[in-house]
């Protein structure tokens, strides 16, 4: 290196600028990922079910069974009917169902037969690969600091050690 005065780093401004650039691609990365991490639906389908018999009293809340659904939101009641065999039609506003299809009486009104038809929006197959791929990157968060620290350290010893004489990396 006699002669050649600074020359020992001219590669190290090319260094710092692939590991800028490679840090800016994965926060990009990270922000897209936690943009999927907020969508409410995607392409939600709909669904009817027609006289799901739930119980309608005051100590008792019932869930609705549609909430395996993957994905259920939104549910909307269409109608109530005394399931006694009367069929008599009840009023909507003596049901409010919660986001997680809890049932819950909202008046006098009791009985242990009652059938409810509603309507409710679940994710297709699209919430399902998404859901997955998000579950898989959500493991991601827990490596990435370590995986950068590892690759950081890496670079600092190549360019002390002179790991890169051939290539002209390092002293």
């Amino acid at each position: 290196m006699k002669g050649k005065k600074g020359q020992g780093m001219s590669n190290l401004p090319g260094i710092i600028l692939v590991v800028v650039f490679s840090l800016l691609l994965i926060g990009i990365g990270l922000v897209v990922i936690q943009s999927m991490f907020n969508i409410d639906s995607l392409t939600d389908d709909t669904k009817t079910i027609t006289n799901e018999t739930i119980r309608l009293n005051s100590s008792n809340l019932d869930t609705l069974e549609s909430v395996t659904y993957p994905g259920f939101n939104s549910v909307t009641v269409l109608n109530l009917n005394n399931g006694t065999g009367v069929g008599e039609t009840l009023n909507i506003g003596n049901v409010s169902v919660s986001s997680q299809g809890v049932v819950s009486n909202t008046s006098e009104f009791t009985s242990d037969n009652i059938n409810i038809t509603y309507s409710f929006k679940y994710g297709g197959a699209s919430y399902l690969g998404v859901n997955s791929t998000l579950e898989s990157f959500s493991q991601i968060p827990g490596f990435m600091g370590l995986l950068i620290l590892v690759i950081m350290i890496g670079l600092v010893v190549a360019v002390l050690l002179g790991v890169g004489k051939k290539t002209g990396v390092g002293a």
